[in-house]
Order: structure tokens, then sequence, then C-alpha cells
């Protein structure tokens, strides 16, 4: 499937489990998400633990025709708080 990393959006397209050789350092090791993911962020987040429901940032990577997703909102708690839910139809 397809792998983006979201640090720098360099995209991999893996086949068969197909393994890739590449050289990082510890500030650059790839954080990868899968095709047809949603995935908040808030780009003035101090920490990891933060309300996902104030400003977040939605990112959705390499989404398929006919893809249709659904993520959690959780509050700082990690609370149930609502949902995203993204949809393609052809080239849009």
């Amino acid at each position: 499937g397809k792998w983006t990393n979201i640090l720098n959006e360099k995209t991999y397209d893996v086949k068969n489990g197909e393994w890739f050789d590449e050289t990082y350092d510890n500030l650059t090791l790839p954080l990868l998400a899968r095709e047809n993911s949603i995935i908040l962020r808030n780009p003035n987040a101090e920490h990891a633990e933060y309300d996902y429901t104030d400003s977040p940032d939605i990112h959705l990577y390499e989404f398929a025709d006919g893809a249709k997703e659904t993520t959690r909102v959780v509050d700082e708690k990690g609370k149930p708080a609502g949902h995203v839910t993204a949809e393609r139809s052809g080239s849009t």
C-alpha cells in the first residue's frame, strides 16, 4: 500500500512486504501514515496530550477513489468528543 511520512510528505509505495533501506538519525526517523488515513494535529500543541477539539488541522493521506473513512476526535483526557468522516469520489 501507500504510506506517507507525515513529517516531510515523502511517499512510499510498498508492494508485497517490500523493505526500504534508508539511514536516519533520531530527528529524521519517519512517522508514517497509511493510505486512506485521517490524522488530526494541532500545530500549536506543546506536548502530545492536548484537546483535539481545539482548532485541529485535519490531514488526509493518499485517499483512493471511493474511499470513506471515519476517525474519532477525543479531548485532552482521551474521552470521545466527536468524529471526522472523509469520502473521496473521483478526483475530488
